[in-house]
């Protein structure tokens, strides 16, 4: 029984998310979730008090996945050998960043779409705080003192953040209107988030 609820409680989430995404979620209604998941609308008041906490729910979860991804790959850069650092980055790019907005895809697109509506008051801009955050606190724990002015903030957020989260909406649509390949795509914001990185830590390290 309780495999059971957890099986439907994802499958609101699921079903959610993509109506979200597809549509917006100020367009979608819970009738029509309920309908889309083939399940009752009280089932849907069951495990969720209302569609905010239904969107709050996809937020939390994606939330915690990017704390764990920040955690993982930090520590997986600085724990090699200085020498190391920028293989390792663009490593963490393609093993663990780029699977991890393709499993996200959807929830980045509701939040880009939240931010916009009410910019500042959306998620886009807690998450870019979180990645700060982290970063902060990774740097510390590493001995590391990189330049955290307001120049070098507005710089990580539209040269490294905002790209991320561009190619993240675009990329299937830019490669199907461009017929571009998108693992060639992937190479070129790669070379161009390794460049940003390193002149991050350059006043950390010497390669």
């Amino acid at each position: 029984m309780k495999k059971k609820q957890l099986n439907t409680k994802e499958l609101i989430l699921r079903t959610s998310e993509n109506l979200f995404s597809n549509q917006g979620y100020d367009s979608t209604s819970v009738d029509e979730i309920a309908k889309k998941a083939k399940i009752p609308k009280s089932l849907i008041y069951y495990y969720f008090k209302s569609k905010k906490q239904i969107l709050e729910t996809l937020f939390d979860n994606f939330e915690k996945e990017l704390i764990e991804l920040k955690e993982k790959t930090f520590e997986n850069i600085f724990s090699e050998e200085t020498k190391e650092i920028k293989s390792k980055f663009k490593e963490n790019l393609i093993k663990y960043t780029f699977p991890f907005l393709e499993k996200w895809k959807n929830i980045i697109k509701i939040a880009f779409t939240e931010e916009i509506k009410s910019f500042s008051k959306g998620p886009l801009f807690k998450y870019f705080d979180i990645n700060l955050s982290l970063a902060r606190e990774l740097y510390n724990k590493h001995n590391l003192n990189p330049d955290f002015s307001q120049d070098k903030i507005t710089s990580t957020f539209f040269i490294s953040f905002l790209p991320l989260i561009g190619y993240t909406i675009f990329i299937d649509e830019w490669c199907s209107h461009y017929r571009v390949e998108k693992e060639k795509v992937k190479e070129i914001i790669t070379e161009e988030l390794l460049k940003n990185f390193t002149n991050i830590i350059d006043n950390l390290i010497s390669f």
